[in-house]
């Protein structure tokens, strides 16, 4: 039993996470506009980040507006052959939940002539589509920048060894030549002893010529 309900609970997060895409009413320039809304189970700066570079690849750069991100004359291939104006809101789910996201998206002719359902349902179904596999996309992006810091760290940590290899290579120049100086204190010691004994002989000898 403790299985079958552990199995449930997983069956249910991942059903959260891969949320269907739903139709909203979005105010936009003072003006209820409808859009489409999902929830991605990764941060909003990851999501935003996947959409950046998705679009980027696509020749596209953003703009802010109004709390959205807008592309335009997008030539998406999930949405057909066409150029559309793509608005991207990506929005926290709440502060709890920081790795869900909603994005919510509207779809321009151009000249803020937004698509509804009812104007162009095809296209409308294209884009649930596109963002109920926005997820995969996602996911991708997050591994790949889970790679990259991966990447950068071990790199960071190989040149504080290499740089603990050298500190080690100078110390060991540094140990032999202390190791010789030593060595060479020593012989400059018992010289010096040597030289200490004969000078008191000669003080001694001295010594010895006084008249008694």
């Amino acid at each position: 039993m403790i299985k079958v309900g552990s199995l449930v609970l997983c069956l249910a997060a991942y059903c959260c996470s891969m949320a269907q895409t739903q139709m909203v009413t979005v105010d936009y320039q003072k003006s209820a506009r409808e859009g489409l809304v999902n929830e991605i189970g990764y941060a909003d700066k990851t999501v935003i980040g996947a959409i950046e570079e998705r679009m980027m690849n696509l020749g596209v750069k953003g703009k802010s507006s109004k709390g959205f991100i807008v592309y335009k004359g997008v030539v998406l291939p999930e949405l057909g052959g066409a150029a559309y104006d793509l608005y991207f809101s990506v929005d926290r789910k709440s502060r709890k939940e920081k790795e869900t996201t909603a994005i919510t998206m509207l779809i321009s002719k151009g000249d803020e002539k937004f698509i509804t359902a009812s104007s162009d349902p095809d296209l409308i179904a294209k884009a649930k589509t596109y963002l109920d596999n926005l997820w995969d996309g996602v996911g991708v992006y997050d591994l790949e920048q889970q790679i990259a810091g991966q990447e950068n760290l071990v790199k960071k940590n190989e040149k504080k060894m290499n740089s603990l290899i050298d500190e080690a290579s100078e110390l060991e120049k540094k140990k032999k030549k202390i190791e010789k100086d030593i060595a060479e204190n020593s012989k400059d010691q018992s010289s010096q002893q040597e030289e200490i004994e004969n000078q008191r002989k000669i003080l001694e000898t001295l010594k010895g010529k006084r008249k008694q």
